[in-house]
Order: C-alpha cells, then sequence, then structure tokens
C-alpha cells in the first residue's frame, strides 16, 4: 500500500511538472535561447507536379478546384531543432493551422472533410522558395520538393531525386499509420448566403489537430535525436470537387497564424529515485524479526 502511494506521489509530482512549449516560426521561445526558426513547409499539387511551392504565405489541404487546373493539395511540414528538449518526455502534442481562405474553386461549395497526419520517412525533402505555380515549371526559383521530386534541383531538363510514389499516395518514405485527425463541418465554418451562392469568411478561425499515441511517440524520437523527416497532412476526400482549407504557412505575416506544435512535457523519471522506492518498498515488505 504504501508503495503504490509513492508511487502515485511520483505521478502526481510530474504532472505538476508538465511545461507546454509552442514551436512556431518567428516566435520567442526561451528553451531554444530567442526566437525558432526551424520551421519549414510546402504545399504539394497534382496539376503542377514538377512545380516547387514552397514560398507561398498559405498552403492548401484538401483540392483546389479552380480549372483548367483543379488540384490534389497536400502540406509537408517539418519542426526542426526539437533535440532542445531532450531529456524530457512528451505527454501530449498539437498541432495547430489558421485558415486564411476556404478553397471551393469555381464550384458552388465544399465537403465536410477529415485531415490525417502522417510521418515523414524521408528527410532529403527540401522547403524551396518558389511562390507562384504557372503551368511553366517556374524560374530559377523553381527548385525544391514538388510533386514528383524531393528536390528538384534543375528544371530544363527536370532533375533530382524523385518520390518512389508521386505525391507520396503510398510508398517507403511516408508512414500508413494516422498519427492524428482534425475534421471540419463546413456549416461549421462563418459564411453568409448571397443568392444561393455560400460565402465564406473563415479567415483566422483555428484548427487543432492532436496528436494521438503513434505521433507522440513520433515526436519523442525526434526529441530524443532521430532524423526529422516532419508531418504530411492529407484530407480524406481529397477528390475534385470536395474542395478544403487554405491556411496560413510559417511566409504568413501575422506571427500567432504560423503553424504551431504544442508540446507538453514532463521530466524523465528519476532512476534513482524509483530504485529509492523500489528499495524502500522491499524494505516494508520484509518479515518482521520475531523477539
Amino acid at each position: 500500500m504504501i508503495v503504490a502511494l509513492a508511487i502515485l506521489s511520483l505521478v502526481g509530482a510530474a504532472r505538476a511538472n508538465t511545461v507546454s512549449f509552442v514551436f512556431e516560426d518567428g516566435a520567442e521561445t526561451p528553451v531554444v535561447g530567442g526566437t525558432y526558426t526551424g520551421t519549414e513547409d510546402v504545399q504539394i499539387l497534382s496539376a503542377f507536379d514538377d512545380e516547387n511551392n514552397g514560398g507561398r504565405p498559405n498552403f492548401g489541404v484538401g483540392t483546389n478546384n479552380s480549372p483548367p487546373n483543379a488540384s490534389l493539395t497536400r502540406p509537408l511540414l517539418r519542426f526542426n531543432d526539437l533535440d532542445v528538449l531532450a531529456g524530457l518526455l512528451v505527454t501530449a502534442a498539437t498541432l495547430e493551422l489558421t485558415v486564411s481562405t476556404v478553397q471551393k474553386g469555381s464550384q458552388s461549395d465544399i465537403e465536410d472533410n477529415t485531415v490525417d497526419a502522417f510521418q515523414v520517412f524521408d528527410t532529403d525533402w527540401v522547403e524551396g522558395i518558389n511562390e507562384y505555380v504557372n503551368g511553366d515549371h517556374g524560374g530559377l526559383e523553381d527548385r525544391g520538393v514538388t510533386w514528383n521530386r524531393k528536390n528538384q534541383t534543375n528544371h530544363d531538363p527536370l532533375e533530382g531525386p524523385m518520390w518512389n510514389e508521386p505525391g507520396l499516395e503510398e510508398g517507403t518514405e511516408r508512414g500508413t499509420t494516422v498519427l492524428g485527425t482534425f475534421s471540419y463541418l463546413k456549416d461549421d465554418l462563418p459564411h453568409q448566403e448571397f443568392f444561393g451562392t455560400r460565402i465564406y469568411s473563415a479567415d483566422g478561425v483555428k484548427f487543432q489537430l492532436p496528436f494521438n499515441a503513434d505521433g507522440i511517440n513520433v515526436i519523442q524520437s525526434w526529441i530524443d535525436g532521430a532524423p526529422i523527416g516532419g508531418f504530411y497532412l492529407k484530407a480524406q476526400n481529397d477528390v475534385v470537387p470536395a474542395g478544403g482549407l487554405n491556411y496560413y504557412s510559417r511566409e504568413g505575416g501575422v506571427l500567432g497564424n504560423r503553424p504551431r506544435l504544442i508540446l507538453d512535457v514532463v521530466p524523465e523519471p528519476s532512476t534513482g529515485l524509483l530504485l529509492l522506492g523500489l528499495g524502500l518498498g522491499f524494505g516494508l515488505n520484509r518479515p518482521r524479526r520475531r523477539n
């Protein structure tokens, strides 16, 4: 009984020492000793499969329905330098995204949807800085990750290592285990109706993707020093004309609206304290000497 109480006391103490850290590009983060600048993010587009789009102030997840270039849109997102939390254990983790616009293109509306997060195994993808896609493979800035390549190093001719599966549809370069999800209902997004047409005004709406136990384990491995491939976001219904959401990227202008990784951590249990507790327990359970 006393041993159980001692263990519960240690667990309670750990919970009492829970600290939250927020990793957002441009934000002051004391644990890194100043401003955090470790985020990399990009969207890859099926309709512009040889163009980089890493420099945009916002990215989409779902589909972009604007003809003639209706496109699947899938973001990649990486938070580097998490090893500054080495020695701490993650108890909860959340990815927060801030909506900029709803992407319904020429369609009359979007559909309800759920977004899943997966682990990217490959660490060689390069964010790139190209802001606009135009169907002609861009210019000298059009280098970095694309739908087809993890790092496009030249575009005339096209060069650079390919993904095993375009768009990371499947393959060995990203996981298939869902690390966390968030869902949205179109009727819950701020909107108005004008003559039968729905106009959304969702700028600033925040969605939080809580990571499950698998997601927490992945993040913990990065804290412990494993190479960071990042996250891959994919809508469960990402076929045209499902539509989707645009959210602010790390290049988004307003601090507080950029992607945020929120981690609750506690100190690792002290081996010494645990051994002391066990030793105390063994001592209490010794048979008493008979007089």
